[in-house]
């Protein structure tokens, strides 16, 4: 072995042993529905007094009030840009977006009319929700320099229709609306639906069996991957996964019981990793999963304690809501050892084998590169 390649190998064995720490969750002081894709910022809606304020949470900062929109009702931020720096969410009469150098502005004062804001792009330009036109509650986005645009509706049913996921650069939004299939075979005539300037609204269909009612929630930040809930052939709520070449699949559920349900939340940068929460057998109420293609849908309370040896005594991981680009943060609901129920934050480091690999690789070539 030459010194070149000892010297790599005692590089790789030192940076991989100071960089995979430990696995860890941290209660948070609000119920968390959503994640920054860095993964640095939590963020949700308070406990305080009604009307509750949205918040943010970070490592550095702490937990910032965002501020509440004045109807009697709790506040929700439900999107955040790449770096937390932007963040928009809605009330039940009205949408917000806050910035650290503008704070909490409404979008009825920045419209003059209400918009719902579900998601922000990743530079934290767009963001996409939903508005009325002429009474009808219709998909839209809205530029930050206050410009609205509406995306349209499915064909052949009750215009109805909501933006709830963005991709990063804004090319692909994902919601849901009512199409005339929807409206014949479904429950409530729901449609999950892509959004793109070329092909505009797509419906993306049903689980096997035809049964409607589907809804997606997030997309991948490369736009590929659509994650969200439909209805089983059973009859029973599922949560999915969409591709353009294998179109809508279910993910399946952690209990076989008959009432069983499940529902996909936040999916990773490239769809490999899914987050959602589902009926299990033994677990109070809802349980927060996680799923990818080689291990399929698994129970997050069992994978961190099982293969990250995490103390979970007294926890309880009732949802997971978001998950980093990177797939290293979820965040999610539960209840914490000491009763209360809440968001909560977990970290785990990342995997040794796709360590070793990266830094070696970028290593090596340096030293080449300085050879040369």
């Amino acid at each position: 072995m030459s010194s070149t390649t000892r010297l790599a190998a005692v590089v790789l064995l030192w940076i991989s042993q100071m960089c995979l720490g430990d696995a860890s969750v941290q209660a948070l002081d609000f119920p968390a529905y959503g994640v920054s894709a860095d993964g640095r910022v939590p963020i949700g809606v308070g406990r305080g007094p009604v009307p509750s304020p949205a918040y943010q949470w970070s490592e550095v900062g702490g937990t910032t009030l965002l501020g509440a929109i004045p109807d009697g009702h709790s506040t929700f931020a439900w999107g955040a840009s790449a770096n937390g720096s932007v963040i928009a969410g809605s009330g039940s009469t009205d949408g917000f977006r806050w910035t650290a150098s503008q704070g909490f502005e409404t979008y009825t004062s920045q419209l003059g009319q209400p918009f719902w804001a579900y998601g922000v792009t990743g530079d934290g330009t767009t963001v996409v929700g939903r508005t009325l036109v002429g009474g009808l509650e219709v998909a839209a986005t809205v530029s930050a320099a206050g410009s609205l645009s509406v995306l349209g509706d499915l064909p052949g049913g009750r215009t109805e229709a909501k933006a709830r996921g963005v991709s990063m650069d804004g090319g692909v939004i994902v919601g849901y609306g009512v199409s005339e299939d929807a409206e014949a075979l479904g429950f409530s005539g729901y449609e999950a639906f892509r959004w793109t300037s070329e092909q505009g609204m797509i419906g993306l269909g049903s689980l096997p069996g035809d049964r409607y009612d589907t809804v997606a929630n997030a997309v991948s930040a490369d736009g590929t991957v659509v994650v969200g809930l439909g209805t089983a052939a059973d009859g029973a709520q599922e949560a999915f996964r969409w591709t353009a070449d294998e179109g809508m699949t279910g993910l399946g559920r952690l209990s076989a019981v008959a009432w069983a349900a499940s529902r996909a939340n936040d999916v990773s940068l490239d769809g490999s990793v899914i987050v959602g929460s589902s009926t299990s057998d033994g677990y109070p109420g809802q349980e927060a999963f996680i799923w990818d293609a080689e291990h399929g849908m698994r129970s997050l309370f069992d994978v961190l304690s099982e293969q990250y040896g995490l103390d979970l005594t007294g926890w309880q991981l009732n949802e997971a809501r978001g998950i980093s680009d990177d797939g290293l943060t979820i965040v999610g609901n539960g209840r914490a050892p000491d009763g209360t129920f809440g968001g909560w934050v977990v970290r785990v480091p990342e995997p040794a084998t796709l360590l070793f690999v990266g830094v070696g690789t970028a290593f090596l070539s340096r030293r080449r590169l300085n050879v040369a």
